[in-house]
């Protein structure tokens, strides 16, 4: 059995397009938007479910020291933020341009912090590696434990 390291309902990636309704999604949530570096902030409508929102500017690389890749900084500062508003209900969205890479990872990790299955991540979507390694790293010192697993390569 995994170790539920987080209490979360569930961790979803969406693609960027999917701001447009984020005042029409009506379960308890925070929201999370994964960006490239230097693009303009993400604006969502106002939104009474909504319990926080974190704006996050990452490049999608698998390479760590390329300009814009995740720091540990980065991923404590997100970990701390789903953390601090963790819920049995509660369910993190998390989007970026394409909904395929960066978002695919923070939920796939989140999942497997959660002590859930993130297999249904890396069959349908392609989750960036360092980001879900950099995630999983912190994650497990943070939160006292590891997940029960790790990705080698993306």
């Amino acid at each position: 059995m995994r170790p539920k390291l987080l209490k979360i309902r569930k961790a979803v990636n969406v693609p960027f397009s999917f701001t447009k309704q984020s005042a029409s999604v009506a379960i308890p949530h925070i929201w999370i938007s994964i960006e490239n570096p230097g693009d303009e902030a993400t604006k969502l409508r106002p939104n009474d479910a909504r319990k926080n929102f974190l704006r996050l500017q990452v490049a999608d690389t698998d390479d760590k020291t390329a300009p814009g890749a995740i720091t540990e900084n980065q991923a404590e500062d997100l970990l701390r933020f789903v953390v601090r508003h963790a819920h049995p209900n509660l369910t993190v969205i998390i989007n970026c341009t394409a909904g395929v890479s960066r978002s695919a990872a923070v939920a796939a990790a989140l999942t497997n912090l959660s002590g859930m299955d993130d297999t249904p991540f890396f069959k349908n979507y392609s989750p960036n590696s360092l980001i879900y390694r950099t995630m999983w790293n912190v994650g497990g010192d943070l939160l006292g434990g590891k997940p029960e697993k790790e990705i080698t390569n993306g």
